[in-house]
């Protein structure tokens, strides 16, 4: 689904990118703007997202459709809690593979739209 590739593209970029970013890969993506929402989906062919999503499941059934895609190679591209436990929220989640492993093609503005939203 649009909102099961974007939970997982977001994790990606952040994975490539971590060097760029100040908590490295880790997100939470119920703290992101509502305006990346928006961003986000201007390419999805009209889905829309809610910024009240939730995320977590979102998250379960990306890696879910991953499993069923690719079968147990998907376990070295997993989205799991790390890090400490934000007061009020959850702990924030990465995608816990090495950077040179994850190519992303056709992700490049999606790439300025976090960084804006973690700036």
């Amino acid at each position: 689904s649009p909102v099961q590739f974007t939970v997982f593209a977001l994790y990606a970029l952040a994975c490539v990118h971590q060097d760029e970013l100040p908590d490295g890969p880790q997100l939470m993506l119920s703290t992101l703007p509502a305006s990346l929402w928006v961003a986000l989906s201007q390419g999805l062919d009209g889905a829309r997202f809610d910024a009240s999503a939730d995320f977590k499941s979102a998250t379960s059934r990306a890696q879910d459709a991953l499993r069923a895609a690719v079968g147990p190679v998907a376990r070295h591209f997993r989205i799991e809690a790390v890090g400490y436990k934000v007061k009020g929220g959850n702990r924030p989640s990465a995608l816990l593979a090495e950077p040179g492993c994850v190519k992303l093609v056709g992700l490049q503005g999606w790439w300025q739209w976090l960084l804006g939203a973690l700036a």
